[in-house]
């Protein structure tokens, strides 16, 4: 979903039974324009920063699209990807907009004409696996990109026509897919990237093997919550997971069960947890597994 520059329309996207991509007047709802040539699930949109309006989508078609107005309507469509295009945006100044893709690839188009100025490569490709979230600087000369080879990537744009790698953030700290990066954003000089995980990183460009702060929580609804006397709490999801949470933040996480977890306890040096997988379990602080012991049905409380 984006907000139109002036605040006054929304466009959102989607899965949709009716249409995939929707702009609307946000005091009404009133429907501006009709979103043809759209085939698959649009997996993201944007909306020009400046006039005359445009909104670009990408979808899982392989398809860029760009419609003019409001109303808006079709304009042009760039067929170039060759897998889900996942993610389009706007440069600030409006002239330019990037697309990304599960081919690996980010292409760079203007706005203007519609056509591909250039392409950001490192080697033959942007990334080395599918490139799912980008994002321009505030001053639209850099371009952040993520990816499933669980790297984030600065880009250089001051030359549109050739855009050049600045940097390579790197994630070596853990080599699970739970590190790949799946969304980005440029937050005044902030580089800010979301790992599948759940956890947001804070970048640094002095210190690109490691991000400068890591902040993590549950994916899913909390569903269980105890505390200790050590200053220690800990907290439960509905996938499973607990977290070991200090003051400062997050200590540990541990997923303990294979089902939404209904209830926590601490008993001692210990952590007792009973989950919708029919099992008790006895775990230490640190989130190891001590003791599991089948119930033999699904527990409601604890």
């Amino acid at each position: 979903m984006k907000w139109s520059p002036d605040g006054q329309r929304i466009v959102c996207c989607g899965e949709g039974k009716q249409a995939r991509v929707r702009c609307l007047l946000w005091e009404s709802g009133s429907n501006l324009g009709e979103f043809d040539g759209i085939s698959k699930i649009a997996n993201s949109c944007d909306f020009r920063p400046v006039k005359p309006f445009l909104i670009i989508t990408g979808s899982e078609d392989f398809q860029v699209n760009v419609y003019e107005g409001p109303p808006f309507k079709f304009k042009s469509s760039d067929r170039g990807h060759l897998n889900f295009v996942n993610c389009v945006r706007f440069s600030p100044d409006g002239k330019y907009f990037a697309s990304c893709s599960s081919d690996a690839r980010i292409v760079v188009h203007n706005a203007e004409e519609q056509i591909v100025v250039s392409e950001c490569k490192d080697a033959e490709k942007a990334h080395k696996a599918s490139v799912y979230a980008i994002d321009w600087s505030r001053d639209g000369h850099g371009l952040l990109s993520v990816s499933a080879d669980r790297t984030a990537k600065l880009w250089d744009m001051c030359d549109i026509t050739k855009p050049r790698l600045h940097q390579i953030f790197t994630f070596d700290m853990d080599p699970s897919l739970n590190q790949m990066q799946v969304g980005c954003a440029c937050i005044s000089e902030s580089l800010i990237t979301v790992s599948l995980g759940g956890t947001l990183n804070v970048l640094d460009q002095n210190q690109p093997k490691a991000p400068r702060t890591r902040i993590r929580g549950h994916c899913r609804s909390i569903t269980a919550i105890a505390g200790s006397l050590e200053s220690l709490f800990f907290s439960g999801s509905y996938d499973g997971q607990v977290s070991f949470w200090e003051r400062k933040g997050i200590k540990s996480q541990a997923h303990l069960h294979d089902n939404g977890i209904v209830g926590l306890q601490v008993l001692g040096a210990e952590l007792v947890s009973c989950g919708l997988d029919d099992v008790l379990v006895f775990s230490n602080n640190g989130g190891t597994k001590e003791v599991s012991i089948p119930l033999g049905a699904a527990p409601v409380c604890m």
